[in-house]
């Protein structure tokens, strides 16, 4: 009877190393869990990040070249109508000399 409670003292003590053990790892697989999440996060933080950044810098470089284009249309415009003004002020200048000249 003693070799049957021995027996079953072994398989208790045998259950609770299991049951320790157990536990260990599981607080082991617990914390390398959060590592892992942290880790995670920190990577999409940064990689979501690098993403705005580039995004904005497309956009500033958009911005740049509409701004440049903008400014040679107005460019353009400004050039024809300095022209056209010169054009029409020669046109006036003789229309003036020769009302001028019949008076004479």
């Amino acid at each position: 009877m003693s070799e049957i409670f021995r027996d079953i003292k072994e398989i208790e003590i045998e259950s609770d190393k299991i049951i320790e053990h157990a536990e260990k790892e599981k607080e082991k697989i617990i914390k390398n869990a959060r590592n892992d999440a942290a880790n995670l996060l920190r990577k999409k933080e940064e990689e979501s990040e690098n993403l705005k950044e580039e995004k904005i810098k497309d956009c500033q470089k958009k911005a740049e070249a509409d701004k440049k284009k903008h400014i040679s249309e107005g460019r353009e415009k400004v050039n024809a109508l300095e022209k056209n003004s010169a054009k029409n002020i020669k046109k006036a200048v003789d229309f003036v000399f020769e009302k001028f000249e019949k008076e004479i």
